[in-house]
C-alpha cells in the first residue's frame, strides 16, 4: 500500500495531486484503524477522513477540508538525517516545491514536525509535515497541504494526532538471495523512467530520469522535466535538469525486500523499493522503469569507466 520509501527532500515525480483528489471518490477507501503487516505498522485514520491508496503512498482527505494529507515511507538512518531532510524542503517535480518555514520541533519520542511554504500546482501552498522515525531503519512522513490562505492551527493537529497514533513491530524476513539476485540484474545497466501526463486545455507535464549504475559501485544519474500552460490563449512552458553521480548499492529492507541506494557526491541519498509487476519489468517504488544492458544497438546502455 504504502510503497515509496523516500525522504522529504526526495519527492519527485509523482502524479498530479489534482489528478489524485478528482479521482479519489472512484475508489475504495479507508477509514479507522489500518494494519500494514507486511511493514509492520498500523495507524489509525482520523475521524472524518478518508484514505485512498496510490501509486507513492496513501492520500487522505476529508469532506468540507479544503487540503489533504499524503503519507509515504521514508528510510533514515539517524535522526539527525531525519532532521537534515526535513530542513532541505519537499521537491516532486514540478508539481510541489516546499521550504522548510520554521524550527524542526520534537513532537516525541519519534516524530518530528515543521511548517513548509511555498507551491503546489501553481498555487501558494502551506503545510505541516511530520517524519515518524523508527529505530528498525524505516517510518513514514506525512504531510498536510493546503492553499496558503486556507492553513490553520487545526491541519497541524490532525497531522499530529494521526502521527501519534503509529505502530510499529519489527519485521525478521530479509532475504539475502533476493538482495544478491536485484545486484546482480541492475548492475552494469542503465535504468530509464519516463512519464507524460495531460491537464486536457491547461496543459501537461513530462519527465525522463536515466540512472546509469556501474560494476564499480558507482552511478550516474540525470532527469529531465517539463510544464507545459495553455491558460486563456496564452501559453508557457518550463524545463528543468538535474544531474549528479555518487555511489550505489542493494540492500535489504526491514520488510523482506530489497531496496536501491543512491549515496550522491553532495551528501544526499535515495532510496527506492525494488519490485517487479506481473510481466517481469523492473520497478523502483511502483513505476515501471526500463532497464538496458551494455552493447544496446540503439546507444543507451551503460557508459561506464
Amino acid at each position: 500500500m504504502i510503497s515509496q520509501i523516500t525522504s522529504f527532500s526526495g519527492l519527485r515525480g509523482a502524479a498530479s495531486f489534482l489528478f489524485i483528489l478528482a479521482s479519489f471518490s472512484a475508489h475504495a477507501q479507508l477509514t479507522g484503524r489500518v494494519d500494514l503487516g507486511e511493514y509492520g505498522i498500523s495507524f489509525t485514520i482520523p475521524e472524518g477522513w478518508m484514505g485512498q491508496e496510490v501509486e507513492d503512498g496513501l492520500v487522505l482527505v476529508s469532506e468540507g477540508v479544503a487540503g489533504f494529507m499524503y503519507l509515504s515511507l521514508n528510510s533514515y538512518d539517524s535522526i539527525e538525517e531525519l532532521k537534515r531532510e526535513m530542513s532541505q524542503g519537499v521537491q516532486e517535480g514540478e508539481a510541489i516545491s516546499l521550504q522548510a518555514a520554521g524550527q524542526i520541533e520534537q513532537l516525541d519520542a519519534q516524530s518530528f514536525g515543521t511548517i513548509f511554504e511555498g507551491v503546489i500546482e501553481g498555487d501558494a501552498a502551506k503545510a505541516y509535515g511530520i517524519a515518524v522515525f523508527h529505530s528498525e531503519g524505516f517510518g513514514v512522513n506525512i504531510l498536510a497541504a493546503t492553499n496558503a490562505s486556507s492553513y490553520e492551527d487545526s491541519f497541524k493537529d490532525t497531522a499530529v494526532k494521526l502521527a501519534r497514533s503509529f505502530e510499529f513491530t519489527t519485521v525478521n524476513t530479509v532475504d539475502v538471495g533476493l538482495v544478491e539476485a536485484w545486484r546482480e540484474k541492475l548492475n552494469h545497466s542503465s535504468l530509464y523512467y519516463l512519464e507524460s501526463y495531460s491537464s486536457g486545455l491547461s496543459g501537461g507535464t513530462s519527465a525522463q530520469v536515466q540512472m546509469t549504475l556501474c560494476p564499480d559501485g558507482y552511478f550516474q544519474y540525470s532527469s529531465q522535466s517539463s510544464l507545459s500552460i495553455d491558460v486563456g490563449g496564452a501559453s508557457g512552458n518550463a524545463a528543468g535538469k538535474q544531474q549528479g553521480s555518487g555511489s550505489w548499492e542493494v540492500m535489504a529492507t526491514p520488510q523482506g525486500g530489497a531496496k536501491l541506494q543512491l549515496q550522491f557526491a553532495d551528501g544526499d541519498v535515495w532510496v527506492f523499493d525494488l519490485t517487479t509487476n506481473a510481466e517481469g519489468h523492473t520497478l523502483l517504488n511502483g513505476r515501471r522503469y526500463l532497464r538496458i544492458l551494455a552493447g544496446d544497438p540503439n546507444g543507451y546502455g551503460p557508459n561506464c569507466p
